[in-house]
């Protein structure tokens, strides 16, 4: 841990509560691990007093807990690179275009409709785009399509490979793994089937997708 790069991130996170993981990308080792709020340790050094720890255990933004390897969260669109990895290893031409027109459908039976809506954050579509534009301008209907082509275990397995489902570290008891999710998994974990539209949602790092903030800079970094 470099502790000028810790200090800065400290101060990016003042008055916030989240976490600020930084690697060299040359070596892949962290130079900052940064947990917002946090607490002074040397308040244990000799026990602490009564009421310093009711405060630490009431605050709702909990401070005792490490956010950086102790919480989970959608990766959110950080999960497209790998998604769009997995689609080249599945020989899906970087060169092939999907239209966008704001939106994708599925079947879905349990629905009035018939079907279920996948929307892209830009409401009116972003028209034909290829993988690089795709990744230049974050559109979701294309991640959605070439998701649905290649199918939810080839994305799981290329995230694994990339560290995400497992642990960075190995002297953090309190390290959280986060989920990859899988067809196995869903019926490991849940006792159900996996869905299409499942697979979208994960396309884009969403649904049942959680990983930490040490295991998204590793990865993306």
């Amino acid at each position: 841990i470099d502790s000028d790069v810790q200090n800065f991130c400290f101060d990016l996170l003042k008055g916030l509560s989240g976490s600020i993981s930084v690697i060299d990308v040359n070596t892949g080792n962290y130079i900052a691990l940064a947990s917002a709020p946090a607490f002074d340790p040397n308040k244990f050094s000799d026990g602490i007093s009564s009421s310093d720890w009711q405060s630490l255990l009431s605050n709702k933004y909990k401070p005792l807990i490490n956010k950086s390897i102790s919480s989970f969260y959608p990766p959110g669109s950080t999960i497209k690179p790998l998604v769009a990895l997995a689609a080249l290893e599945s020989g899906i031409s970087p060169n092939e275009t999907f239209l966008c027109n704001g939106k994708h459908e599925v079947e879905d039976t349990s629905l009035d409709s018939g079907v279920k809506t996948f929307h892209c954050w830009k409401e009116e579509g972003h028209g034909k785009v290829n993988m690089n534009e795709a990744l230049k301008v974050s559109c979701d209907v294309y991640f959605y399509q070439i998701s649905r082509e290649i199918g939810i275990n080839k994305i799981a397995e290329v995230c694994k490979r990339f560290g995400f489902g497992q642990n960075v570290f190995e002297s953090f008891y309190e390290e959280k793994k986060g989920i990859v999710p899988s067809k196995k998994w869903k019926l490991e974990s849940i006792g159900a089937p996996w869905m299409v539209g499942e697979t979208l949602s994960a396309g884009i790092g969403q649904g049942y997708f959680l990983t930490t903030s040490a295991q998204l800079s590793l990865a993306l970094g």
